[in-house]
Protein backbone atom coordinates (compact mmCIF):
# COMPACT_ATOMS: atom_id res chain seq x y z
CA UNK A 1 0.00 0.00 0.00
CA UNK A 2 2.99 2.29 0.52
CA UNK A 3 4.58 1.61 -3.06
CA UNK A 4 1.39 2.53 -4.46
CA UNK A 5 0.89 5.82 -2.25
CA UNK A 6 4.79 6.48 -3.06
CA UNK A 7 3.82 6.15 -6.60
CA UNK A 8 1.05 8.04 -7.14
CA UNK A 9 2.86 10.93 -5.17
CA UNK A 10 5.44 11.04 -7.42
CA UNK A 11 3.66 11.02 -10.72
CA UNK A 12 1.36 13.55 -9.15
CA UNK A 13 4.10 15.70 -8.94
CA UNK A 14 5.98 14.83 -11.88
CA UNK A 15 2.65 15.98 -13.53
CA UNK A 16 2.12 19.33 -11.80
CA UNK A 17 6.11 19.96 -12.39
CA UNK A 18 5.65 19.48 -15.94
CA UNK A 19 3.41 22.38 -17.28
CA UNK A 20 6.10 24.64 -14.94
CA UNK A 21 9.43 23.36 -16.97
CA UNK A 22 7.18 23.77 -20.65
CA UNK A 23 6.85 27.44 -19.31
CA UNK A 24 10.02 27.94 -18.27
CA UNK A 25 11.51 27.54 -21.99
CA UNK A 26 12.49 30.72 -23.45
CA UNK A 27 10.02 32.48 -25.75
CA UNK A 28 11.78 32.85 -29.20
CA UNK A 29 12.36 36.31 -30.23
CA UNK A 30 9.75 37.69 -32.68
CA UNK A 31 11.02 37.92 -36.37
CA UNK A 32 12.69 40.85 -37.98
CA UNK A 33 9.45 42.51 -40.35
CA UNK A 34 12.11 42.99 -42.74
CA UNK A 35 14.64 40.63 -44.14
CA UNK A 36 17.86 41.05 -45.00
CA UNK A 37 19.29 40.83 -47.90
CA UNK A 38 23.11 40.37 -48.34
CA UNK A 39 23.65 43.98 -49.82
CA UNK A 40 22.43 45.74 -46.71
CA UNK A 41 26.17 45.76 -45.08
CA UNK A 42 25.24 47.57 -42.20
CA UNK A 43 22.18 45.76 -41.15
CA UNK A 44 22.37 42.56 -39.30
CA UNK A 45 19.56 39.95 -38.80
CA UNK A 46 20.06 39.77 -34.90
CA UNK A 47 19.52 43.76 -34.14
CA UNK A 48 23.12 45.43 -33.46
CA UNK A 49 25.87 43.80 -32.82
CA UNK A 50 27.10 43.20 -29.85
CA UNK A 51 31.04 44.96 -28.68
CA UNK A 52 32.56 41.37 -29.05
CA UNK A 53 31.05 40.74 -32.11
CA UNK A 54 32.03 44.55 -33.15
CA UNK A 55 35.32 43.69 -32.32
CA UNK A 56 35.51 40.39 -34.14
CA UNK A 57 33.70 42.00 -37.47
CA UNK A 58 37.41 44.25 -37.36
CA UNK A 59 39.54 41.72 -36.98
CA UNK A 60 38.34 39.66 -39.95
CA UNK A 61 37.90 42.39 -42.22
CA UNK A 62 41.67 43.68 -41.32
CA UNK A 63 43.21 40.16 -41.87
CA UNK A 64 41.47 40.09 -45.32
CA UNK A 65 42.82 43.52 -46.23
CA UNK A 66 45.89 42.01 -44.93
CA UNK A 67 45.99 39.15 -47.35
CA UNK A 68 43.93 40.82 -49.89
CA UNK A 69 47.52 43.04 -50.10
CA UNK A 70 49.61 40.69 -50.12
CA UNK A 71 48.20 39.22 -53.26
CA UNK A 72 49.37 39.43 -56.52
CA UNK A 73 47.96 40.58 -59.77
CA UNK A 74 47.42 37.57 -61.12
CA UNK A 75 45.15 36.12 -58.22
CA UNK A 76 41.70 34.91 -59.06
CA UNK A 77 39.63 34.02 -61.84
CA UNK A 78 40.10 34.08 -65.41
CA UNK A 79 38.26 33.19 -68.87
CA UNK A 80 40.41 32.45 -71.78
CA UNK A 81 38.25 33.58 -74.93
CA UNK A 82 38.93 32.62 -78.70
CA UNK A 83 39.30 36.53 -80.98
CA UNK A 84 35.76 36.04 -81.48
CA UNK A 85 34.54 35.62 -77.76
CA UNK A 86 33.98 31.80 -77.33
CA UNK A 87 34.81 30.87 -73.66
CA UNK A 88 37.52 28.06 -73.92
CA UNK A 89 39.09 27.75 -70.87
CA UNK A 90 38.90 29.08 -67.07
CA UNK A 91 41.35 29.33 -65.07
CA UNK A 92 41.78 30.04 -60.99
CA UNK A 93 45.11 31.58 -60.24
CA UNK A 94 47.61 32.60 -57.09
CA UNK A 95 49.31 34.61 -57.34
CA UNK A 96 51.69 34.13 -54.24
CA UNK A 97 53.74 36.99 -52.28
CA UNK A 98 57.33 35.52 -53.54
CA UNK A 99 56.55 35.74 -56.61
CA UNK A 100 55.01 31.96 -58.16
CA UNK A 101 51.86 31.56 -59.72
CA UNK A 102 49.72 28.34 -59.57
CA UNK A 103 46.34 27.52 -60.65
CA UNK A 104 43.71 25.21 -62.31
CA UNK A 105 41.97 24.71 -65.40
CA UNK A 106 38.38 24.03 -66.74
CA UNK A 107 37.21 23.80 -70.22
CA UNK A 108 34.19 25.60 -70.61
CA UNK A 109 33.82 24.10 -73.56
CA UNK A 110 32.77 20.43 -72.14
CA UNK A 111 32.27 21.61 -68.49
CA UNK A 112 30.60 18.31 -67.18
CA UNK A 113 33.86 15.66 -68.71
CA UNK A 114 35.11 13.88 -66.25
CA UNK A 115 38.56 14.91 -67.71
CA UNK A 116 37.89 18.45 -67.79
CA UNK A 117 39.79 20.30 -65.55
CA UNK A 118 43.18 19.99 -63.85
CA UNK A 119 45.87 21.71 -62.21
CA UNK A 120 47.81 23.64 -64.06
CA UNK A 121 51.48 22.03 -65.19
CA UNK A 122 53.65 25.56 -65.61
CA UNK A 123 53.48 29.00 -65.00
CA UNK A 124 56.24 31.55 -66.65
CA UNK A 125 55.60 35.27 -65.53
CA UNK A 126 58.30 37.64 -66.29
CA UNK A 127 58.45 41.72 -67.43
CA UNK A 128 57.45 40.42 -71.20
CA UNK A 129 54.22 38.59 -70.11
CA UNK A 130 52.95 34.86 -69.22
CA UNK A 131 53.37 31.62 -70.48
CA UNK A 132 50.96 28.32 -68.79
CA UNK A 133 50.99 24.98 -69.95
CA UNK A 134 48.57 22.16 -68.93
CA UNK A 135 47.30 18.48 -69.96
CA UNK A 136 43.96 18.35 -70.99
CA UNK A 137 43.81 14.65 -71.71
CA UNK A 138 46.27 11.76 -70.20
CA UNK A 139 49.35 10.81 -73.13
CA UNK A 140 48.84 13.59 -75.06
CA UNK A 141 50.59 16.70 -75.51
CA UNK A 142 50.87 20.02 -73.23
CA UNK A 143 48.28 22.47 -74.32
CA UNK A 144 50.57 26.19 -74.30
CA UNK A 145 49.34 29.61 -73.83
CA UNK A 146 51.88 32.96 -74.32
CA UNK A 147 50.13 35.70 -73.50
CA UNK A 148 51.51 39.69 -73.12
CA UNK A 149 49.47 42.38 -71.23
CA UNK A 150 46.84 44.24 -73.60
CA UNK A 151 45.47 46.59 -71.00
CA UNK A 152 44.09 46.44 -67.17
CA UNK A 153 42.90 43.08 -66.38
CA UNK A 154 43.04 41.69 -69.93
CA UNK A 155 46.30 39.83 -71.63
CA UNK A 156 46.14 38.34 -75.45
CA UNK A 157 48.56 36.20 -77.21
CA UNK A 158 48.40 32.61 -78.53
CA UNK A 159 47.06 29.15 -77.83
CA UNK A 160 48.93 26.02 -78.87
CA UNK A 161 46.49 22.87 -79.07
CA UNK A 162 47.70 20.10 -81.45
CA UNK A 163 49.97 21.89 -83.36
CA UNK A 164 47.14 24.58 -83.73
CA UNK A 165 47.77 28.00 -82.87
CA UNK A 166 44.53 30.07 -81.80
CA UNK A 167 44.37 33.63 -81.01
CA UNK A 168 43.35 33.99 -77.60
CA UNK A 169 42.17 36.87 -74.74
CA UNK A 170 42.71 36.30 -71.38
CA UNK A 171 40.31 38.63 -69.01
CA UNK A 172 38.65 38.45 -65.57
Amino acid sequence: MMRRWAATVLTGVALVAMPVVLCAQPIPAEPDPAPVTIDQVAKTPGGPLTPQEEAFDRQLRQSYSVVDQMQGPLEGAWRLLTADGQPLFGFQLSDLPKGGVEGAWRDLRRQSALGGSGFIAEIYRDEDGLRMSFYERDGEGATEIVLTPSGPGQWSGNLWDDNRKIPVTMKR
